[in-house]
């Protein structure tokens, strides 16, 4: 139970709120993303036209490649020709 800050044993649930709203957020965006990248595999798939995806390298460097999307698994997108990408590491993708 968290107190609030003059200690008088009254839960303070504002800090709740916005760690609440934060995950929300970030389910939200989440979900995006998983949707944006299904339809980049759809289009990879169907009309073999290449997908813009913004990532952050290993080296924290700020990248973009342009590739066609293959597959994609519940940690990777998977490009033709082999090549991986943690989904954790893309920022943007543009269709």
């Amino acid at each position: 139970m968290l107190q609030n800050s003059q200690n008088t044993g009254h839960y303070d649930d504002s800090d709740d709120l916005v760690i609440g709203q934060k995950a929300k957020d970030n389910q939200i965006n989440q979900s995006m993303l998983r949707f944006e990248l299904d339809r980049a595999m759809v289009i990879g798939n169907l009309y073999n036209e290449a997908t813009l995806i913004y990532y952050i390298s290993e080296q924290g460097i700020a990248s973009q490649l342009e590739e066609v999307v293959q597959a994609v698994t519940m940690r990777h997108i998977i490009f033709k020709g082999g090549k991986m990408l943690p989904i954790n590491t893309i920022t943007k993708i543009v269709l």
